[in-house]
């Protein structure tokens, strides 16, 4: 049993050192952004919609600043989304508001453009520190390369 405990509290130790380690690199929020929107591609031109945004997000903190470019047109759904929080708290309740808004993309498409589904279903959302990041997309091996996840 001791034994047994002592690899449990090295198993437990090492994980927390690792973590520790990876923790050094923080993300450039805004760095990353342009990157996703300069060079990932879309299936068509993003549309700059942020001054809009909060009309498409139900309950997103009223602090949140929201970054959201869309493919014009309503049979693509590739689009990116930035949210900056002003806490922990902010990027839960942003990341809930993200997944009713994704919910109701997908609903949309089952009913009006499916071969869109596959990109709803991959899409990356992805958060660091107090960013929230929304991307959908067929080119998923660019956005996890920049966002580094």
């Amino acid at each position: 049993m001791k034994k047994f405990l002592c690899i449990v509290f090295v198993l437990i130790f090492g994980v927390a050192a690792l973590s520790a380690c990876g923790g050094g690199k923080k993300l450039d929020a805004e760095a990353a952004f342009q990157s996703l929107l300069t060079e990932v591609t879309y299936a068509k031109e993003l549309t700059d919609l942020s001054a809009n945004a909060p009309y498409y997000f139900e309950n997103m903190p009223q602090d949140a600043e929201i970054k959201l470019y869309r493919a014009s047109g309503s049979s693509n759904t590739d689009q990116l989304i930035m949210v900056k929080a002003k806490d922990a708290d902010g990027v839960k309740a942003a990341t809930e508001s993200v997944g009713k808004y994704l919910d109701g993309l997908k609903k949309q498409a089952q009913l009006y453009t499916p071969e869109e589904m596959q990109k709803l279903n991959n899409a990356v959302i992805f958060d660091s520190d107090n960013y929230l990041f929304v991307c959908i997309t067929e080119d998923l091996d660019t956005v996890h390369q920049i966002l580094g996840d």
